[in-house]
Formats: C-alpha cells, structure tokens, sequence
C-alpha cells in the first residue's frame, strides 16, 4: 500500500485482505494501527473515494481500525471530513451504511467530534437519500434490494442522530436545523 497505494485495485484488494485478517482480532487491529495503517487509509480514501467499491472497501477498513486508534489524531487529520466526504460522494450503499457507522461511532467522543459531524452537514444528504431510497422500495412490487437498502441506510443514520442529539444547546439547535 505504501508502494503502490496510487492504484485502486491494490489499495482495495490490499484493504479487503487487511480487513479479513482484523474481522474478530484486536490484537491485528492493534498492529495494523501502530504500523500506521489510518495515516496510509484516510489519503487513500480521499484518492479514491469516487469509485464506490474502493471507497465502500476503505470506509470499511477505517471503522474496523477506529476503535484501536486515538480519536483526537485521526479527527485532527480530518478524519470526519473525509468520512463525510465519503458519504456524499456515495449517499446510498455500502459507503454510506458503514460511513455513517463509523460518524456515529466518532460522536459518541464527545461535542467537539459532533460539531464536525454537523458542520459538514452529511445528515441532508442522507435524509434525501432515504426518501429516494424508500420511494423506490414503495414503487417497488417486491421491496427487494430497495427495501434492503433503505434499512441499511436509516438504522445507522438513526443511531447518528441519537449521537448528535446528546450535544450541548447549540449542537442540538443545528441538528434541528438539518434534521427537523
């Protein structure tokens, strides 16, 4: 990846490899992490955060490396921005469902994190994305993939607000401006 991280199919399969080495092992997590694998995923992602596989790969490395992380560098590094970027490039799918898991994970810090999180204004976003989402599973005869993907998209955005919502008398006034 430091090699070669400038090509998106070795950034992603060298992602998808390093994310099922770490799915149910901490101590992977923890190499991964002290070898500086988010200082690595967060540039990787802003390079290829167009392509939504890619981009759905890297969202997904970076919330399973969150927990073994220090919260303040990874959001110094812009950390937030880059996942709110990550959704509204992708405001449906897998980018957005696991983007906004990791959001929902980082505002639980404190109102410091909640403040990015609303300063970027991602909840609009993917508000609209769940109206459209849930319309087309109405139309739908079956519901199938779109009734799938709406409820991929609302618990986790659900969970984000209930997040942002414990902030302090401004955080909630600007929630209740993106999110009436």
């Amino acid at each position: 990846v430091r090699m070669h991280g400038q090509l998106r199919e070795v950034t992603a399969d060298a992602w998808r490899l390093l994310c099922s080495l770490m799915r149910g092992r901490g101590f992977v997590k923890k190499i991964a992490a002290d070898g500086g694998a988010m200082g690595l995923l967060l540039p990787a992602l802003r390079s290829h955060m167009r392509d939504a596989p890619t981009a759905a790969q890297l969202v997904l490395a970076v919330r399973m490396l969150l927990p073994a992380v220090p919260p303040k560098p990874f959001v110094l590094d812009g950390g937030v921005e880059t996942l709110c970027d990550a959704v509204r490039a992708h405001p449906t799918g897998a980018v957005a469902g696991v983007g906004v898991r990791a959001l929902q994970m980082l505002a639980s810090l404190n109102d410091v994190v909640r403040a990015s999180v609303l300063e970027e204004e991602v909840l609009r976003k993917l508000l609209v994305a769940i109206e459209t989402v849930g319309a087309r599973a109405d139309a739908d005869a079956d519901g199938g993939a779109s009734a799938a993907e709406e409820a991929a998209l609302v618990g986790p955005t659900v969970g984000l607000v209930a997040q942002l919502a414990r902030g302090d008398a401004p955080l909630l006034a600007r929630l209740r401006l993106q999110a009436p």
